[in-house]
């Protein structure tokens, strides 16, 4: 769970009782924000924005996020994410994110929420897809017999060379898809 969170968050960040506006730049993230509004904090996923604007947090009073990395989208938010740019969306009729959301108090420490928020968001509920892609692409190679090209594993799969080769590095940590994947080299290794 811990190497997950690193190959998918790029930083956590606490806004607290902010007195200026505060801008958005675009930078290809999604972010997942727990805004302190009505006495109480509700949770919001933000897509990136196309140009420097005024952010949607402007004038709240406390606010923890989550940056996930450049193209990293948890599955809950694939149906929609496309629709997240400049925009942000509440996502409180989410019970595991709504129970992260009651455990927060408004005088609490960015430490204290870091710590809540990684130890209830499990990061294997969220990215399922990574697994089974990983699963999918190990099952093309077997088949093959490690006779096959990446350019046929993304033929197969439906996804594009570069995301599939992140996802594999990724999730295995130092491998290259692009690596495991000559033919030569596998043929060798049977």
């Amino acid at each position: 769970d811990r190497r997950q969170r690193q190959m998918c968050i790029r930083d956590r960040y606490m806004i607290d009782n902010p007195d200026r506006e505060i801008y958005a730049i675009p930078d290809a993230c999604l972010d997942l924000q727990f805004v302190y509004e009505k006495g109480r904090f509700v949770p919001y996923v933000c897509g990136t924005h196309t140009e420097v604007s005024l952010a949607f947090i402007s004038g709240s009073k406390k606010i923890f996020g989550v940056k996930f990395e450049p193209g990293v989208v948890p599955d809950f938010m694939k149906s929609y994410a496309g629709e997240l740019v400049c925009t942000r969306r509440n996502v409180s009729d989410m019970e595991a994110l709504s129970n992260i959301a009651v455990q927060f108090g408004k005088d609490m420490s960015f430490e204290d929420m870091v710590d809540i928020f990684t130890s209830h968001f499990i990061y294997a509920d969220y990215f399922k897809e990574r697994k089974n892609i990983i699963v999918q692409i190990a099952g093309i190679i077997h088949n093959k017999k490690g006779c096959v090209t990446i350019s046929d594993i993304a033929v197969q799969t439906g996804y594009n060379q570069r995301y599939l080769d992140r996802v594999f590095k990724e999730s295995l940590g130092v491998l290259s898809l692009i690596h495991i994947s000559e033919p030569t080299r596998l043929g060798m290794i049977s």
